[in-house]
């Protein structure tokens, strides 16, 4: 079920808001790194380069989310409905769940790239199917998921093995 577009500006701009601190603050720990230069390193080998750099992007992803012209807006009870809304809330901690999962769970106790790949498994089909629990699609659902997942997978850890240099746990 589509949501109306006044619905989805509220969401967004609190998103976009809660995307801007958090990026914020990854740039501000990220600067808090030490850079090593007192040892003779370069600048962009500093281990605060790339969380620097991936903060700024969520930052400036969450100011296009939050500031972006809507048609519409809804009032305060309206906003205040939609986020104590119990099919939103339960899709929150679900989200939450798995992330805490994943991070507490799964990375460390298994390789990453599977730990990887179970996790976006999960999520794209917990977000796909459970909402819409049509038996028929179910089977294409899997196949997307799986391959969704694979390719996720082998492209965070090859890009962060590979190109990040970042040893993965």
């Amino acid at each position: 079920m589509k949501q109306p577009a006044s619905r989805n500006a509220w969401a967004d701009r609190l998103s976009g808001w809660i995307f801007i601190v958090l990026g914020l603050l990854v740039v501000a720990a990220s600067l808090a790194m030490p850079d090593y230069t007192e040892l003779g390193s370069h600048w962009y080998e500093a281990p605060g380069l790339t969380p620097g750099i991936l903060g700024m992007a969520l930052a400036g992803s969450g100011a296009l989310l939050a500031f972006r012209k809507t048609d519409a807006l809804l009032g305060e009870a309206d906003m205040l409905a939609i986020l104590t809304n119990a099919r939103s809330r339960k899709r929150i901690f679900w989200a939450m769940a798995l992330c805490v999962t994943y991070a507490i769970v799964l990375v460390g106790v298994i390789p990453f790239w599977l730990a990887s790949g179970l996790f976006v498994f999960t999520f794209i089909l917990g977000f796909e199917h459970f909402p819409d629990p049509e038996p028929a699609k179910l089977p294409g659902r899997l196949l997307a998921s799986a391959l969704i997942a694979i390719g996720a997978s082998a492209a965070i850890t090859l890009l962060f093995q590979e190109l990040f240099l970042v040893r993965l746990p």
